[in-house]
């Protein structure tokens, strides 16, 4: 819940225009102004009901844990929150009551005893999922219908539909979706998965520019590789993992789910025909001396990966590279790629982002997706939805609540805080936090920013975002300067800003929310099944880029698919293209995406 400050702190790439190929239904607005702070012709139903209200709170991911952290009413922004709506929060369960739960999530813990708070926020799938379900939460449509009609104001339609249960009811609203303002504001960017960060003081050294192929990018680290000794450079190229990389990307590799029309079927990444000359190619560079890969695997399947097991492997390796190539959650520029001595300005920032995808064999392959169209299909950090339990006693005022934090007045003063003391805001210029909420130039470290961090959320900045608005929290994204003062900290931001801004014209190609619902449930046989593979995939592929041979390669290549066949991802596939055609039939019925055709 409080993900977007916290992904700013930790993980600075994290933070990062185009148009979407989807069909709008008939009649239904695409207007830019969508999301965003536009003056209502009435007040919303929230503004008419303020009288004080107590209610409950517990969550997986939230305020609650600690007691160094101030409670409901000890901060400024909580007061003002209260003040708006009446609700007073007793915040009851968090994270340190996991220790009690049968299976360690805080979902079994409430259910095994029945006893759930009015207002429950989780952030695993396993509690998403199963607190989705009419004996444990209020239906966010009925309660809509008959306390809140307007309730669905302002938020984008196929949100909704992205948050349909089977029965076919909306129970949350899950955090981090980027609705159709995201996308037509040009200022806000949009989270990019995999990047590659060159030293720029190295590229102005040898008097060559920043490569625009992946062909100029492999002549420009074979340079580098013949004058290592000369550069003090060991890597010219660093990857966390075999598939890690941009480069897959640029060379035309769909690293998400994706249609298959030919087939009409699902398919999964596993076996991308693209792969194998990304494959070939680094192996290349592997056999060379000129790509570094970690002795051991590093990054397993997507939601059993943590950022921080990397993190000893790229200290090792940082002063030692000219180029890393790693998922935007492994690279934090903050931590690793900033100069020894942070309070030293006087030399610009070394590093360069690469904002926009390398050409390969002459054209743009490049295959990006939205992987927040529907959060379920992003990382941990950006997962996590607000319920309204069933036993509630106040289910009216629960959801009039909920309506606030959506709204762009209630999430302008969760996530920015209060206008005119922690930020002010201009249309030209966009979001601007005040200086003595900046923090110093100095602060660069982890520590020192967990510090920092601490005291912001002593203030409430950033603390009760129990639920998003993707116009604001986009605009707090676009922000230039942010919070930061640092100058190098603020070279990488305002290029990881560009980069999100170009990764979201690419990524406007591929918004089908529709393959979420294709995914295995958590816990399923399928679910299982599927992990299996990819962690046996991951291993794979990190083998064959090691292969003695370019032969090899091929073979290896040949051997990963039929034991990928073995291990049953026909079924897999099969079975995703099944619940995938269930769902697809929702979307048709609105009216998206009818150019899928099963």
């Amino acid at each position: 819940m409080i993900r977007t400050w916290l992904s700013l702190l930790l993980c600075l790439c994290v933070v990062l225009t185009g148009t979407s190929c989807q069909q709008q239904p008939s009649g239904r607005s695409t207007d830019a102004s969508q999301g965003s702070a536009a003056p209502e012709q009435a007040a919303p139903t929230w503004k008419q009901h303020t009288d004080p209200v107590t209610l409950t709170f517990s969550g997986s991911d939230t305020s609650t844990s600690g007691n160094y952290l101030p409670k409901w009413a000890e901060d400024p922004i909580s007061r003002m929150v209260s003040d708006l709506t009446g609700v007073t929060l007793v915040l009851e369960k968090g994270l340190e009551h996991l220790s009690a739960s049968p299976n360690g999530s805080l979902f079994s813990l409430m259910a095994a005893s029945n006893d759930f708070s009015d207002l429950v926020f989780f952030s695993d799938e396993f509690s998403l999922v199963s607190m989705s379900d009419a004996s444990y939460a209020c239906a966010l449509d009925e309660l809509a219908a008959a306390h809140c009609p307007d309730f669905w104001d302002g938020i984008d339609p196929l949100e909704k539909l992205n948050n349909e249960s089977s029965d076919g009811h909306v129970y949350t609203l899950r955090v981090g979706y980027y609705d159709e303002a995201v996308y037509a504001d040009p200022r806000i960017p949009i989270d990019v998965p995999r990047l590659m960060i060159l030293r720029q003081d190295l590229l102005e050294q040898l008097g060559r520019p920043v490569p625009t192929s992946v062909e100029e990018l492999e002549s420009l680290l074979y340079l580098i590789k013949q004058r290592g000794q000369e550069l003090d450079v060991t890597y010219p190229l660093r990857q966390i993992n075999a598939v890690a990389s941009p480069i897959a990307d640029w060379m035309g590799v769909r690293q998400f789910l994706h249609w298959d029309q030919q087939t009409r079927s699902v398919r999964t990444p596993l076996r991308d025909p693209q792969w194998l000359p990304y494959l070939q190619l680094m192996n290349k560079w592997y056999r060379d001396g000129v790509l570094a890969l970690p002795e051991e695997e590093i990054m397993r399947r997507p939601d059993n990966h943590d950022p921080y097991d990397t993190g000893d492997y790229l200290v090792d390796t940082q002063p030692l590279s000219f180029a890393t190539a790693s998922t935007s959650m492994s690279v934090n520029i903050a931590w690793y790629a900033l100069r020894e001595n942070a309070n030293d300005q006087s030399e610009p920032f070394p590093y360069l982002i690469l904002e926009e995808p390398l050409t390969y064999e002459g054209e743009i392959q490049f295959q990006a997706a939205d992987h927040a169209i529907n959060p379920k299909m992003q990382s941990n950090q950006a997962r996590g939805g607000l319920f309204i339990a069933k036993s509630c006693l106040h289910q009216d005022r629960a959801i009039h609540f909920m309506q606030f934090l959506r709204s762009a007045e209630g999430a302008k003063l969760t996530h920015w805080g209060i206008e005119g003391v922690h930020y002010d805001y201009d249309e030209e210029t966009g979001l601007s936090v005040r200086p003595e909420y900046r923090y110093p130039q100095e602060t660069c470290s982890m520590n020192d920013l967990s510090k920092v961090w601490d005291s912001w959320r002593q203030d409430g900045l950033q603390y009760w975002t129990f639920m998003d608005q993707p116009w604001v929290n986009g605009m707090l994204a676009a922000s230039p300067q942010g919070c930061y003062t640092n100058q190098d900290t603020l070279a990488a931001r305002q290029m990881l800003i560009r980069a999100g801004v170009n990764y979201k014209a690419y990524a406007a190609k591929n918004k089908v929310p529709v393959f979420s619902f294709a995914e295995p449930e958590v816990g399923s046989a399928d679910y299982e099944a599927y992990t299996a593979l990819q962690d046996y995939w991951y291993q794979a592929m990190w083998e064959i880029v090691r292969s003695p041979s370019s032969q090899e390669v091929s073979s290896r290549w040949e051997a990963m698919l039929e034991q990928l066949s073995s291990m049953g991802i026909d079924a897999i596939e099969q079975g995703m293209t099944v619940r995938f055609t269930e769902a697809l039939a929702r979307y048709h019925e609105a009216g998206y995406f009818t150019e899928i055709q099963p």
